[in-house]
């Protein structure tokens, strides 16, 4: 026999072995021991426990796990510390579909920049305003300086017509017009 046969033929063993235990369990045959808090130990008496209303998001949830405690009456505390917690109730998922795409500032990384003094010298230093590198990057001269925030909205203009200028230049296969 070869490696995969036998490998093959221990997944077809397994496989056989959880499929009569599991239609055992169905029938009620040998109910395997429970499993959880209360198969660690003795129960707990619920009456020496907090009460379930008094539990909110600071509560100390520690006495309903302990082992012995009713798995059910460990569900319905959490769930009620879950519920009293706003940060755990109010949770959505994180989904890229969620974003608010005509809000500005809904999107992180996107939106309006702030005109601090670094981005003004950098878009002075972008324009080549004259005299601008000289000045040791000073943030209030370059704020003082007329159009320096409208200098990269006028280089940007004059960038576009400089495309648009060189496109008519090229000359491409077949765009010749009779006159």
């Amino acid at each position: 026999m070869s490696r995969s046969d036998i490998a093959i033929e221990r997944f077809l063993e397994r496989w056989s072995r959880r499929k009569r235990l599991a239609a055992r369990d169905v029938a009620g045959e040998d109910a395997a021991p429970p499993v959880g808090p209360a198969a660690a130990g003795a129960a707990v008496d619920p009456s020496c426990l907090p009460p379930i209303d008094a539990i909110n998001a600071a509560s100390d949830l520690r006495a309903f796990l302990a082992p012995g405690v009713p798995v059910e009456l460990t569900r319905v505390a959490l769930r009620k510390a879950w519920m009293a917690d706003p940060a755990i109730r109010d949770f959505i998922e994180i989904a890229e579909n969620q974003w608010d795409f005509a809000s500005p500032n809904s999107v992180p990384g996107f939106g309006m920049l702030d005109l601090t003094p670094d981005l003004r010298r950098l878009i002075a230093d972008l324009c080549g305003e004259p005299g601008d590198a000289g000045r040791g990057g000073d943030p209030e001269r370059v704020a003082e300086t007329p159009g320096a925030a409208n200098s990269a909205a006028q280089a940007a203009a004059l960038d576009g017509d400089n495309r648009a200028q060189s496109k008519s230049a090229v000359r491409k296969h077949g765009g010749a017009l009779p006159r």
